[in-house]
């Protein structure tokens, strides 16, 4: 049988070493020596501490046999030091690995629930991809020619600028049509009109030495009275 102080390594028939069971007389006043709490420690038929742990006035001799004297208390090789945080119970070694458990399970549920959210928005996302595509293939379908072979449809800026650019158009045409009608205008008034005399033209007097020769032969005979 083990002994049950802490690191001790003692158990089974060794010479020379001697298994003290803890009685109830003895339960509180052993479990405090060894740093444990009495309140929370079962009584067991298998809790022993081995002659190791005692001093040598502790012991008596009985019958041939070694005895511990009444009100032993185990001070040796205890693992433990005094006024130290006496060690946990197997009570508390559960309660923490059902707290570890319970930790677990969170971390496992929130795991899940990050995988879940991730798969949700992987969802939504092939939702936008397929929503974009079929608009893209919408605008496609309007973008490309009828069946009769008319042209692509236009969009309202492709409409709109069209419209400006033929009204600019007509706009120089009518600039040049009235700057051609301006300038013909302009010569009309200010060439001379057939009924208009002809002004600043220089008069001679009509002599005999300008005759034309070419007109007349020989000199001009005076007539007779």
């Amino acid at each position: 049988m083990p002994c049950m102080v802490l690191f001790c390594k003692t158990s089974g028939s060794i010479p020379g070493i001697t298994y003290f069971r803890l009685t109830s007389r003895r339960h509180d006043a052993w479990l405090n020596a060894l740093g444990r709490d009495p309140s929370i420690e079962h009584l067991s038929d298998t809790n022993r501490i081995c002659s190791i742990h005692f001093l040598p006035h502790d012991f008596t001799q009985k019958g041939g046999k070694l005895v511990l004297k009444p009100g032993a208390i185990p001070t040796q090789n205890l693992g433990i030091q005094r006024n130290q945080t006496p060690l946990m119970s197997n009570e508390d070694i559960d309660s923490i690995f059902s707290e570890d458990s319970i930790m677990n399970e969170m971390s496992n549920s929130m795991n899940n629930y990050e995988d879940i959210e991730k798969q949700i928005i992987f969802e939504k996302m092939e939702i936008k991809l397929e929503e974009n595509e079929e608009y893209q293939q919408c605008t496609h379908i309007k973008m490309s020619p009828t069946p009769s072979g008319s042209s692509q449809s236009k969009t309202t800026v492709d409409l709109v600028g069209d419209f400006l650019e033929f009204h600019g158009i007509l706009y120089l045409i009518f600039i040049l049509l009235g700057l051609y009608l301006y300038s013909s205008k302009k010569e009309e008034s200010e060439a001379p009109t057939a009924s208009e005399p002809i002004r600043n033209i220089k008069r001679e007097p009509f002599t005999s030495s300008t005759t034309d020769t070419e007109g007349f032969r020989g000199p001009i005979k005076k007539a007779k009275n």
